[in-house]
């Protein structure tokens, strides 16, 4: 739920039904919270695990639940982290910065790795004087997640960061699509400068995420990678330059890109199945 804040008008509006797809999608609490520690968005499908409720139901278990809050807004910023809550579980968090500094972060609802221990946790809390029985069980409710899945939750998060206080208006309506925009104005970009040496990480700083998360929702929305895709847009090109212009081969492999004309012919014949002198030859006698 969105509760009242000062800075940002609107965007809140809009952060929302990311948070929901986010959190429906990795099965997993996340929040928005200012920097006093203050849970100020967060989703309403999905609820925050019943073991942090439990903990942040005593006036020192909140204490500390807050000061771990605080702390994701402190990180070192452009990127996600990965760090233990003061019982001992793990939040990501992904801090967020304007022009007038750090004004909150995302987190995650607190995770269990592989390592995790139960009776760790549980001796970690035993100065709440809290009911262990029921610890142990809401303890079992939280999500287990591996260092893969961590590692995309992060990305997914940290994409999200950017997208929805960077690139979000109050009339967007759903932060999936608009991660799916940022996809398709990469693909209209390498459309029109497939003729410079492109790369996935400087198209992925263009558009502000990630470069593995850039590569998954480009996939996702292209059908293919984005090296098949800049080489597909290059080769297309070149066929169009051969059959158009009597250009010489190193001419046009340097014009869709390609230093190398050796290289260039390499990458043509393997997608065309013959070589780029071979389909100049084939088209120009199709047309006598």
């Amino acid at each position: 739920m969105v509760t009242g804040n000062t800075f940002l008008p609107g965007v809140f509006d809009a952060i929302q039904p990311a948070l929901e797809s986010l959190s429906w999608l990795h099965r997993i609490w996340v929040k928005f919270v200012d920097c006093s520690g203050t849970y100020i968005c967060t989703p309403v499908k999905k609820q925050q695990s019943r073991f942090c409720g439990l903990v942040r139901s005593h006036p020192l278990g909140y204490r500390r639940c807050r000061e771990t809050a605080v702390r994701c807004v402190h990180l070192d910023k452009g990127t996600y982290h990965l760090f233990p809550c003061h019982a001992g579980l793990f939040v990501l968090a992904v801090p967020l910065q304007g022009d007038a500094g750090s004004f909150g972060a995302l987190a995650t609802g607190e995770v269990i790795t592989p390592s995790c221990s139960t009776t760790q946790v549980l001796e970690k809390l035993q100065d709440l004087g809290l009911n262990q029985e029921l610890l142990r069980q809401f303890y079992q409710e939280i999500p287990v997640k591996s260092h893969e899945e961590i590692r995309m939750l992060g990305e997914a998060l940290y994409a999200l960061g950017n997208i929805g206080f960077r690139r979000f208006k109050p009339s967007t309506g759903d932060g999936l699509k608009d991660a799916r925009q940022l996809a398709r104005d990469a693909a209209e970009y390498i459309a029109t400068n497939y003729h410079q040496p492109l790369t996935l990480e400087g198209v992925a700083q263009m558009v502000h995420i990630s470069p593995s998360y850039f590569s998954h929702i480009f996939k996702e929305e292209q059908k293919q990678t984005f090296t098949s895709y800049l080489t597909e847009a290059r080769i297309n090109k070149a066929k169009d330059l051969l059959k158009g212009s009597d250009l010489s081969i190193s001419v046009i492999a340097g014009t869709v890109g390609y230093e190398d004309a050796n290289y260039f012919s390499r990458v043509f014949k393997k997608n065309v199945g013959m070589s780029p002198l071979a389909f100049k030859k084939r088209f120009n006698k199709s047309k006598c």
